[in-house]
This record gives structure tokens, sequence and C-alpha cells, in this order.
């Protein structure tokens, strides 16, 4: 630890995620994170003037992706490779990096990440798992908060009898510790010093070792049983059905030329389970987002993104491609949420 305090930094990538990312970044805050670090590409509905404020208010860093001073496309790599050199990440005793749609939900003690760090004190690396939280069922854009909105969720157990590997074993997120032998920091993982590795104690869940598949940086991903043990990672990856159409024409954050489509809404999409853990910070998330958003410019900048997101699904389902996209995914919500209930 580098002092009284433990410095816990998050590094994230975003694009076009302004009505959703001054939750995620309030939230986190909220658990223990001491320093969040920013980069956006391209934005064009106002997330990266309203990441400019935060910025300008001291709550966080907001940096251009360093990509553009190359034509490399990886923007994830060109994110981390040069936050690896920012002093928030240099003088934090731990990091994590990981996306704007996802919540550190951590459910020992306080939900505190220095609960969950503690709970581990000579592990180097703590990986958590995601856990996909779908649409809900709800059709429509709505100004509210993501973790109160949406708390259908995929099961934390595989299907009796499943053979397929998504189910199997859940994507990984990787917390580090400054003094971890890393010699490459990759957005789910670490490269390890392979001289170093067998020295290194990374474990998921309650302080489970890690397969070697996952030291050696050969697997995203843990087996489910067990890895949700003392926490997981919230996906929001789809939020509403409206929302999905604006998520699906900004592309990928982190993937240029990649947009989310019917194939990526079957896989992340699950309302199988009623997860309101989470909710248990909401009075506390909203007084944080009022006593920031007493700021008249975030306030107004705030504004200007919801608007134009709802501007812009209006644009999109009166545009016959994506009106077909939406026709799609809400006839498979249906379907979906049909199966679930009971027959008369």
């Amino acid at each position: 630890m580098t002092g009284d305090k433990l410095r816990v930094v998050a590094v994230t990538c975003a694009k076009n995620e302004g009505p959703f990312i001054l939750e995620w970044i309030a939230y986190h805050r909220l658990i223990g994170f001491t320093d969040i670090v920013t980069f956006t590409n391209d934005c064009d509905d106002g997330t990266d003037d309203l990441l400019d404020r935060l910025d300008e208010m001291g709550l966080i860093r907001h940096l251009p992706n360093p990509r553009i001073l190359n034509d490399k496309l990886r923007f994830q790599a060109a994110a981390l490779r040069y936050a690896s050199e920012l002093r928030e990440v240099r003088n934090a005793d731990w990091r994590l990096s990981f996306d704007s749609d996802e919540f550190v939900n951590v459910t020992l003690g306080n939900g505190h990440v220095e609960d969950l760090v503690a709970n581990s004190p000579d592990a180097q690396l703590i990986s958590i798992c995601q856990l996909q939280f779908g649409c809900a069922h709800r059709d429509a854009y709505e100004r509210g908060l993501s973790i109160e909105q949406f708390t259908l969720h995929q099961s934390h157990t595989p299907a009796e009898g499943t053979k397929q590997r998504r189910d199997l074993e859940r994507g990984l997120k990787t917390f580090i510790r400054a003094d971890a032998p890393v010699v490459q920091w990759n957005n789910h993982l670490a490269d390890l010093d392979p001289f170093r590795m067998q020295d290194t104690l990374w474990v998921y869940g309650q302080n489970r070792r890690a397969p070697e598949i996952v030291y050696q940086g050969n697997s995203k991903s843990l087996p489910a049983e067990g890895c949700y043990e003392v926490g997981q990672l919230n996906h929001y990856a789809t939020r509403s059905r409206e929302s999905f159409l604006a998520q699906s024409y900004r592309g990928n954050a982190v993937k240029p030329h990649t947009q989310a489509d019917v194939k990526y809404w079957k896989r992340y999409n699950h309302n199988a389970e009623c997860g309101s853990e989470i909710t248990r910070y909401v009075p506390a998330l909203r007084a944080l987002l009022d006593e920031w958003l007493s700021d008249a410019e975030l306030r107004r900048r705030q504004d200007v993104c919801e608007a134009r997101h709802r501007t812009l699904i209006e644009k999109l389902k009166a545009d016959p491609d994506y009106r077909r996209l939406y026709d799609r995914v809400t006839r498979l919500d249906q379907a979906q949420q049909a199966e679930k209930e009971p027959a008369e």
C-alpha cells in the first residue's frame, strides 16, 4: 500500500456512453475506486464533453485514446499501454481495466473493493467474473439508474446437462496488485513474467487458484462453479431495446468496425433470474449524483447526452435497417418473456 488509504484505479475506454457513464463513475467511486481514468474514441453524443467537465471538477482523468497518434486500430491495447505510465496507475496499489457497462459488485463485508482484496491478502491478482444482465424486458429508454432498472440476469450456475462453454465458463476481469510481475497489461488479464509465474498467486472466488491456462494468458474465462463466491461483474450489455439500437449504431468502443447485432443480443440478453443486491447502493448513489449535478455545467452536459440519445433512437427507429433490428430483438425478447410465464 502506498499510503494510509488503499489506492485503486479503474481504467476504461468509452464511446457514446453519455446517458450512462456518470452513474458508472459515481458507483465505482462509492465502492472504493480512488482514481478513474477514461479514454474516449470518436464520441458524437457529448460523452467527451461530459467527461471533460468531470475532469475539470477533479473527479476523473479524461484523455483521448492515444491510438489517434498512429494508424493502429487496437483501441484498448493503446489505452492500457499509455495508462501504465500515468501517475494514477503508477501510484495505485491495485488497478483494474474493465468496460463502462460493467459494475464491480463485491458481496463481502461492506461491498467495497477493500473488502475484496483484504479477503485475499497474499494474492497479487484477483479475477472476478461477468454476470450478464439483460434488458429486463424493457423496451423504452428511460432516464434512471441502470443498476435499478435492469435486475434480471443469467443463472449463476450452468444449466443442467449443458455443454456450452459460455455457460460452463464465465468471462473474467482482473485486479492487479502493484508488485505483480506483469509483462503486459490486457483488458481481461495480464501477461506474467514466465520466470516468476509459479511464485505469483492468482485467485478467483473464495481464494481458488486460477487454472494454469489463465496464468499463461491463454483463457479469458473461468469455471462458473465458485466464480461468484465473493463478488461478480454485473455486465449491462444490452440495456433497453431502444438503447440497444443506439449501441449498435455507435459500434464497439474497443473493436472498430464491429457492431452489436442480433447475434450479440442473443448472447447477452439473459433474463433468467432476479438479482437486486446491488441496489443497496441506490440511496448513496443518488445522493452523490445529486451532489455532482448541482454543478450547473455538468447538469447541462448530462442533459445534452440524454437528449441526443433520445433523438438518435427516434432517428434509428425510422431507418428501415435499424427498424428491422429493433423488430427482431423485440420478438426475441417477447418470446423469452413468454417462456418464463406460467401457463394458465
